[in-house]
């Protein structure tokens, strides 16, 4: 990944996470890390954000109430060489 700035969104699909999302795409044009319970609608997220050719955009899926969600999110940025 590049020296931009990322922000790690959880909730990205709805409500205020949403709203979050995409001010941070448009507006600052961030690279995001998006964590959310629905594949699928983080695929649709996805697909919409990705037509801003300016930010990178990284989607996983998981439950933050599963036990060690936390590790597990650390391991993927870990993997993805996310700052």
């Amino acid at each position: 990944m590049n020296n931009k700035e990322t922000v790690l969104i959880t909730g990205p699909t709805s409500g205020i996470g949403k709203s979050l999302t995409y001010r941070f795409a448009h507006h600052y044009n961030y690279d995001l890390v998006l964590v959310g319970r629905s594949l699928s609608k983080l695929e649709v997220l996805y697909n919409d954000l990705k037509k801003n050719k300016k930010i990178t955009i990284y989607y996983f899926k998981i439950d933050l109430r599963e036990k060690d969600s936390s590790k597990k999110i650390i391991n993927f940025l870990e993997e993805n060489s996310i700052n």
